[in-house]
Order: structure tokens, then C-alpha cells, then sequence
């Protein structure tokens, strides 16, 4: 048999509660209760117009306790658009599966293409004399020896591992004192410290140092 008793609730500084109804049942080895927020005659509305607040009770970056509180979110077929400051849901797809994104690209994406690509991409710096090309750790990829005129003057350039024209040397190229064509050295090289060329007794030549 079920039973009904109301309870009165005295207004305070809380929420304006009128009644709860509370219905009981055994059956057997079944026992349950119910409890109905009701309007101020006692008809059960199923609508609490000022609804309550619902806060964890840990507060941030303190020691976690208690158990966890079940969260849902929402589908929508279009992308929201949401302006500072504001609140958002939790976003679904059409499957209830949690949608979430990285914001941006990552290193190497190509959309447009649908493709992810690595590309060989360097800084360069072109000389004619003594010169440091950079004063940090990097990598050197390539050096191209080239004539300013009809004939270089013999000598020899050297790469330091270095901010000045100091050890460690990287590598070491002669000029000879003939007509030069351009030459492309590949050496893919870390260097630790820095990355310096030096121009000995060498004329009429220039380099161009690929690098990272």
C-alpha cells in the first residue's frame, strides 16, 4: 500500500520550496521512495520554476573525494559559433560520440591536398668574405661554391663549427685558380655551436650556405 504524507517547508533565504510529497511502497522484498517537488496546493507540476544550483564539493586543485558526477553534451548538425566569454556545451556527433578538435594544423598538414608531407625547407645566407651565419646550434645542409668573375683566385674556404673562424672545422673546400663552375656540396650536419665561414687568400667567389 502506498502512502502520501506532505511536509511543510519554511520559507527562508533559500529557494521557495512549497511541498514534498513523498510516497512510500513495500511489495514483498521491494522497497522504494519517491520525492515530488509540489506547487503550493499539492498538485505535483514536475517544474521547479527557480532551479537549484548544483556545485561539486571539491573545490579547484584541491585533493579530489566523493564520487564523480555522470555529464552528457550536445548534438548540433552545424558547427557552433560561440562569442567571449560565453558558455558551451559539450559537443556530440549524430552518434553521441565526443567531438573534439586540435584548433589548428599540425606541422606537415595539407588539407587542401589531403595529404601529410615533409618538405625540405632552409634559411640561406650568401658571402664574399669572412662571416658568421649563425651564432646557435643548427644544421647544415648545403654549400654551393660559385665565381663572382671570369676566374676565382685560389684559396680555400672553410666552415667552422664556431662564431668565429675557430675548431671545430665542419669542412674544408680549395679553390683552385681557374675558371670555377658552381659547385653544390650536400653535407646534412648538426652543428653544436655555431656556423662561421672563413675565406682564405680566395678571390672572386662567392658561397651559399643552406641551413637550419
Amino acid at each position: 500500500m502506498a502512502t502520501t504524507s506532505k511536509i511543510a517547508v519554511t520559507e527562508g533565504a533559500g529557494l521557495n520550496v512549497a511541498t514534498y510529497s513523498i510516497a512510500t511502497e513495500d511489495a514483498m522484498t521491494k522497497q522504494f521512495q519517491r520525492v515530488v517537488l509540489a506547487d503550493n496546493a499539492g498538485a505535483d507540476t514536475g517544474v521547479v520554476a527557480s532551479p537549484a544550483i548544483v556545485s561539486g564539493a571539491i573545490v579547484d586543485n584541491a585533493a579530489d573525494s566523493g564520487n564523480p558526477v555522470k555529464v552528457g553534451g550536445k548534438y548540433n548538425s552545424a558547427t557552433q559559433t560561440y562569442a567571449n566569454g560565453d558558455r558551451a556545451d559539450m559537443q556530440m556527433d549524430v552518434a553521441g560520440r565526443v567531438i573534439t578538435s586540435q584548433g589548428t594544423l599540425i606541422s606537415g598538414e595539407d588539407q587542401t591536398n589531403d595529404v601529410l608531407k615533409v618538405e625540405g625547407q632552409f634559411l640561406w645566407a650568401y658571402l664574399t668574405a669572412d662571416g658568421q651565419v649563425k651564432s646557435s646550434a643548427g644544421f647544415l645542409h648545403t654549400v654551393t661554391f660559385s665565381p663572382t668573375d671570369a676566374a676565382a683566385t685560389g684559396g680555400t674556404i672553410i666552415l667552422y663549427d664556431q662564431t668565429t673562424e675557430a675548431v671545430p672545422i665542419l669542412f674544408t673546400y680549395y679553390v683552385p685558380a681557374i675558371v670555377l663552375v658552381p659547385v653544390t656540396v650536400i653535407l646534412d650536419v648538426k652543428f653544436s655551436t655555431g656556423l662561421y665561414v672563413g675565406f682564405t687568400t680566395t678571390a672572386d667567389v662567392c658561397v651559399t650556405v643552406s641551413y637550419r
